[in-house]
């Protein structure tokens, strides 16, 4: 991690999710620094990386980058909206089994609004904690052939299952013996992909040669590759594919 420098605090405050999706405003002013407290959150960045927040994770989204969100669970986080010098990329990180980044997230919300003056200090404190607590996980990541196994177990699980609906990360961590942080990082650094980008790609792969079959409805291709929304599917395969299913399956399969 850069040696990032706090310009200034602009905003603390909880970020109540009321909606399924949307799509961040850019060019944004504050790069924003969320502890998510219920809920789960997919983030999908421009290129197709993904940061999926759930309970217990701590997510970074760069001011310059662009992405949309699909809730799969509503919930809450704690957000603090940042001007920082040496920013990093987006990140996420979890701290599942760990109080600390919790408890830092909970002082750092009790600085916000109109106590942000006189508490701006103890606020800038806090959130240079969270930063380092971060950077110190970091460099704590490493890779052994038992790692190794549980990551290709998984891999091999994702592949066998990709069309069940209620895979999600939580049962990936389970599988693997991880926690989802732990496996996103390690998942991504073995086979360069996110865990759950593997999922999307694996289903969509699947939904291409389904929609090349006769017989079956974009519903149907939808629901056999663990989709529980088709409109949901349609997006995100024309965002992989650059078609709709509808056009793939009408020959436009080639892309731009």
């Amino acid at each position: 991690m850069p040696d990032i420098i706090i310009r200034s605090i602009f905003d603390i405050h909880k970020y109540q999710v009321e909606c399924r999706d949307w799509h961040s405003i850019f060019p944004r002013q504050h790069h924003f620094l969320a502890y998510e407290k219920e809920g789960c959150v997919i983030h999908t960045l421009e290129g197709g990386r993904e940061l999926v927040a759930s309970p217990d994770t701590v997510l970074f989204l760069n001011e310059n980058d662009y992405y949309e969100a699909h809730a799969e669970e509503l919930g809450y986080s704690i957000v603090a909206e940042l001007e920082l010098d040496n920013a990093p990329e987006s990140f996420l990180v979890d701290f599942s089994g760990d109080n600390s980044m919790s408890n830092l997230f909970t002082a750092m919300l009790n600085c916000r609004n109109d106590n942000l003056a006189s508490n701006r200090y103890r606020a800038l404190g806090t959130i240079y904690e969270i930063f380092g607590l971060i950077s110190r996980r970091e460099e704590a990541e490493y890779m052994t052939s038992s790692t190794e196994g549980k990551l290709y177990a998984t891999r091999l699980y994702i592949q066998e299952h990709y069309s069940d609906p209620t895979l999600n990360m939580e049962k990936l961590s389970v599988i693997s013996g991880l926690s989802i942080r732990h496996l996103n990082v390690l998942f991504n650094k073995k086979y360069d992909s996110s865990c759950w980008q593997y999922v999307i790609d694996t289903r969509i792969n699947a939904a291409s040669k389904l929609l090349c079959a006769p017989g079956y409805s974009i519903g149907t291709v939808a629901e056999q590759c663990g989709f529980r929304d088709v409109y949901y599917f349609s997006r995100l395969f024309k965002k992989h594919m650059n078609v709709s299913p509808k056009e793939y399956r009408l020959g436009g399969s080639v892309k731009d």
